[in-house]
């Protein structure tokens, strides 16, 4: 006789999944696009019955996507998800592993058959061929870095090294461990209580430098070591013999050099990797990045500035008071109280204008210098294109275009405007020019100049506009003009605010306001505390909110 709760639950087990492929059909017939993983489980004490919806993945109507991971197998995701992305794992068009997962599809194991993937914080690696996890998902991190090796994180936040089998290969003590650049079994490890460096032999089981550097870093023309600890920096070996005598308080690598810059007793000079002085240790400063014919900037023991090669070589006097860090190619300097320009990255540093200038200002491809009290401009050479007339000059940036600019100039108490070769380009003098307020640009703390489309001017008792090319687009009675926006401007008469729209030539809106506000969520006119949405093409339909 056949036991009676075993057929109870074979009976369960079939109408649950005839209820289960109805509603499967049902829903596929409603709605195509709903190609959700179900299952139906039944657990009691001696066995598990499991009831898996299969999801055809090769519906291209569908919300899925596949990505190929070999003949048999294809990763699978939802489309229209990038963020936060899940994957699940078909083969032979059946799901085996559904879309709740992480993975991380780089440095393939060998064989290319298994993938480091997890849910959440619980990673352990899976292998498609078997179906089966070879390393559980016990890990907050997996990670693998080669020759079936792999870092992970347990759960109390320190790491260690496993193999594919799961074999604990470094103790999960570190607070970090990486491959070491260059060699094979050999691991950077940071002691996580003290934040210390050192290296670790896998082959060797045992650490080849201890955890005793603050920092460690591979040199790329030798097989030395830049360390750094409480005494300082120095070179090592992989097997932790010091190179140099000294230990410096600065040592900055020279590219394609085996020489250094370092730093001891608190001066600066360079020295090659057996420690031979190549530039006496007697420098106030040598800064530590180069320009492009290998010169460094540098301050000798007298206080002077000048530049420096590798070699020793001098490439610029030290006749200098100061030389700026600018990362411009044109270098402030200074005799005195006297300014010049240095270029540099073109060929050796070279003066390209005498120290004969009382200031000057450096901005991109626009050089202002100050001599006498009055202002005159340079180009990139160093070459005088506007002489120190001027009693200011304003470099002001067309609102779109920050390669395009103009100069406002004021000689003899009018103004005038000049394009960025000095050329005059009004067609007058005024007796006033300043740029008009653009409401949609947004103030930036790297805006060094302004921004608008058009110049307010007033000659006489007239005001108006210019546009950035110097021509007049408006002459109004108006009393004043405060702001513009998409060819819309900012009116004043009588103390109330309007708008007048520069491509109508009209007045769109009265000037009845106290204040106009433009913003992204659209503009708004205040009378007192009241406050008005406004319409531009219709002022009768502005309203109150």
């Amino acid at each position: 006789m056949l036991d009676l709760r075993k057929c109870t639950k074979v009976l369960t087990l079939a109408i649950l999944l005839i209820n289960a492929n109805f509603a499967f059909a049902q829903k596929k017939k409603n709605d195509k696009k709903d190609d959700t993983i179900r299952e139906v489980v039944l657990v009691d004490d001696d066995e598990v019955y499991e009831v898996m919806e299969v999801v055809n993945v090769s519906d291209s109507y569908n919300r899925l996507s596949t990505d190929k991971i070999n003949d048999d197998s294809n990763w699978v995701y939802n489309k229209y998800s990038s963020s936060d992305r899940k994957y699940g794992i078909s083969k032979r068009g059946k799901m085996i592993l559904p879309m709740l997962f992480h993975r991380q599809i780089y440095n393939n194991v060998s064989g290319d058959n298994a993938f480091c993937m997890g849910i959440g914080a619980n990673y352990g690696l899976f292998n498609i061929d078997k179906e089966n996890w070879e390393i559980p998902m016990m890990y907050a991190s997996l990670k693998h870095l080669g020759n079936d090796i792999f870092l992970a994180r347990a759960k109390s936040g320190y790491y260690g090294l496993i193999n594919r089998a799961n074999q604990v290969l470094i103790p999960f003590e570190w607070g970090e461990i990486s491959r070491f650049e260059g060699i094979d079994n050999y691991y950077l490890i940071r002691d996580k209580k003290n934040s210390l460096r050192g290296v670790y032999s896998l082959l060797g089981n045992q650490f080849v430098v201890p955890c005793e550097y603050k920092s460690f870093s591979k040199l790329r023309n030798n097989n030395l070591y830049k360390v750094n600890n409480d005494k300082g920096y120095n070179l090592i070996t992989i097997d932790n013999k010091t190179v140099l005598k000294n230990w410096y308080q600065e040592l900055h690598t020279i590219r394609d050099s085996k020489n250094f810059i370092v730093k001891l007793n608190d001066k600066m000079g360079i020295i090659d990797e057996n420690e031979k002085v190549i530039v006496p240790i007697e420098y106030q400063n040598i800064r530590s990045s180069r320009y492009n014919d290998g010169s460094y900037l540098a301050i000798n023991k007298e206080g002077k500035y000048g530049c420096i090669k590798a070699n020793g070589e001098v490439s610029l006097p030290f006749e200098y008071d100061f030389i700026n860090t600018s990362y411009s190619n044109s270098l402030t300097s200074k005799q005195g109280d006297k300014c010049g320009m240095i270029q540099v990255n073109n060929g050796s540093p070279h003066e390209i204008v005498t120290c004969e200038y009382d200031a000057i200002i450096v901005d991109k491809e626009s050089l202002l210098v100050k001599k006498n009290d009055k202002f005159g401009i340079l180009d990139s050479y160093g070459k005088l294109i506007a002489p120190c007339v001027y009693e200011s000059i304003e470099k002001i940036v067309f609102k779109n275009y920050s390669s395009n600019y103009i100069y406002i100039a004021k000689e003899d108490e009018k103004y005038t405007m000049l394009d960025k070769s000095s050329r005059k380009i009004t067609a007058k003098d005024y007796d006033f020019i300043t740029p008009i307020v653009s409401l949609d640009v947004r103030n930036s703390y790297y805006n060094t100049v302004r921004k608008c489309n058009f110049l307010l001017f007033k000659s006489k008792s007239k005001l108006g506009l210019l546009d950035m090319l110097g021509k007049e687009v408006l002459e109004t009675k108006y009393d004043d003009i405060t702001g513009e926006f998409n060819n819309m401007i900012i009116v004043k008469s009588k103390n109330k605010v309007g708008i007048y729209n520069l491509l109508t030539q009209k007045e769109t809106t009265a000037c009845i306001y106290d204040q106009i506000i433009n913003d992204k969520t659209g503009n708004y006119g205040t009378i007192g505390t009241a406050i008005y949405k406004l319409n531009l093409n219709d002022n009768t339909k502005s309203v109150k909110i």
